[in-house]
């Protein structure tokens, strides 16, 4: 170690980089009321799937669109909610080496 080199330095640079490949099963959606809009904020999930699964789910942004991260390729019941609308499950069928699309439409309340 250098006088001018901290500790931390010293040891981030001898530590040797491992780079770990995990893949990523990417849904990309978008969620719509009957008319077409966008809806923001609605909460898109997963129900059901070939593996178990993390409890996660993903907000839609201004333009209603949402990304979801499956952990394996295989048929997934994604379901959809937003406040006034009644919630609606989507079946999709993600595949190897590509990025599944979904668009879900929610009907009012």
């Amino acid at each position: 170690m250098t006088g001018s080199e901290s500790e931390g330095e010293s040891a981030r640079r001898r530590r040797p980089s491992v780079r770990i490949g995990l893949m990523a099963y990417l849904i990309r959606g978008v969620v719509r009321d009957p008319a077409g809009s966008p809806i923001p904020q609605a909460r898109a999930y997963f129900v059901a799937g070939p593996e178990p699964y993390a409890d996660v789910a993903a907000l839609t942004d201004e333009g209603g669109q949402f990304t979801l991260s499956a952990p394996t390729p295989g048929a997934y019941r994604i379901e959809c909610a937003a406040e006034g609308f009644s919630s609606r499950v989507a079946a999709v069928e993600v595949g190897v080496d590509e990025e599944t699309r979904l668009e879900i439409r929610l009907s009012p309340a």
